[in-house]
């Protein structure tokens, strides 16, 4: 487009800008996975480390931006009734929940955190 004192549009990078911001929200997401998992395992059950060695993260891609954290791998037989029973006893510092309550309990500062790691890399 062309005019006396207009805008002048040389090439179309939408596509190429969005590729790029998609890219590098799939990276900081799953960052922010990673975290999440590792805060988790904190206070997730332990007795032989199954349980926290069966922790995942299901990565985020650029065409689908989402990252998932979860338990299962050898310890898929428990890990739910694991999570979801609250009267059962865990040692200190361990227990139920473990997963539900870190994402409670951090999620607003991995989210900033997300967001700090996303703008970076932009």
């Amino acid at each position: 487009m062309t005019g006396s004192g207009g805008i002048r549009m040389v090439g179309d990078h939408r596509r190429e800008v969005m590729d790029k911001v998609h890219k590098a929200a799939a990276e900081a997401l799953n960052d922010g996975a990673k975290e999440l998992l590792r805060v988790a395992n904190v206070t997730a059950p332990y007795r032989k480390g199954i349980l926290a060695d069966s922790g995942d993260v299901e990565e985020a891609t650029p065409r689908h931006l989402t990252a998932t954290v979860g338990y299962g791998g050898a310890a898929a037989a428990y890990a739910a009734r694991q999570h979801e029973e609250t009267t059962w006893h865990h040692a200190l510092g361990r227990r139920a929940k473990w997963l539900e309550m870190a994402a409670k309990e951090d999620g607003r500062r991995i989210m900033d955190w997300v967001g700090s790691q996303m703008k970076a890399k932009l």
